[in-house]
């Protein structure tokens, strides 16, 4: 291969060989390691790479996905953080009413409802359109991404839709929850930080846009590990 191609082209050859390798290896490794702790073999770990990777790739070619559809995920996620924190305290009570199974049903067709409509007519398509960028070209976001408002108006809804699924999914656990404050505090944390993303859109991804590829290459490697992992742990904690 030495005789046939540049010393340049042989040693990217060789280096893109040896990351797909690694890569092969570690999640041969991670099947290994779970098939000998747990005796059972799980390849859900296989998909969080998947979207670790997709999301590191984003942040790298096409940054607007990324800003436009994170404060979505948290207002939903923090939402729903912060109506699982009362929710001991509300069941409890409704239960003694003997009421719960009809608040219960209400409670999962809002959240329901509530996600319909804020995600109704959410172009997705746009925000994904395949556009080649370079450091410092900054490609144009007014007309592919909701204005301001609209986006803020859903995310009140999703962040309602949150708190009630929230609330929904703690329907069977009674008793004073020890964290109540803190996973309070904690969701409401994520649904302002939704809300700050919303002005910083564009600047953002100028941003991103206008660094070094190698600087974006950091912050894509970055973000694809921190998403992979936070995906996998939210399964975890719900699976537990």
């Amino acid at each position: 291969m030495a005789n046939r191609y540049e010393p340049k082209v042989t040693a990217n050859i060789l280096l893109s060989g040896l990351t797909l390798g690694a890569l092969y290896f570690l999640v041969a490794a991670g099947l290994s390691l779970i098939f000998g702790l747990m005796d059972v073999l799980n390849f859900a770990h296989g998909l969080m790479f998947m979207l670790g990777a997709y999301f590191g790739y984003t942040v790298y070619a096409n940054p607007r996905i990324i800003l436009n559809t994170l404060p979505l995920m948290l207002a939903l996620g923090g939402g729903a953080m912060a109506g699982a924190a009362p929710a001991s305290w509300v069941w409890a009570r409704l239960d003694a009413a003997q009421n719960k199974r009809g608040v219960l049903i209400v409670v999962w067709l809002l959240a329901g409802a509530l996600t319909l409509a804020g995600m109704w007519r959410f172009d997705l398509q746009s925000l994904a359109a395949n556009a080649a960028t370079v450091a410092g070209g900054a490609i144009a976001t007014g007309q592919a991404q909701e204005a301001a408002g609209a986006l803020a108006a859903r995310l009140g809804l999703l962040s309602g839709a949150g708190l009630a699924l929230g609330l929904a999914l703690r329907s069977r656990e009674f008793g004073p929850g020890r964290s109540m404050a803190r996973n309070a505090a904690l969701g409401m944390g994520l649904v302002v930080l939704a809300f700050a993303i919303v002005p910083a859109r564009i600047s953002g991804e100028a941003f991103i846009l206008g660094l070094s590829n190698n600087l974006r290459f950091v912050l894509a490697l970055a973000v694809g590990a921190l998403g992979g992992a936070a995906i996998g742990a939210l399964t975890e904690v719900g699976l537990i």
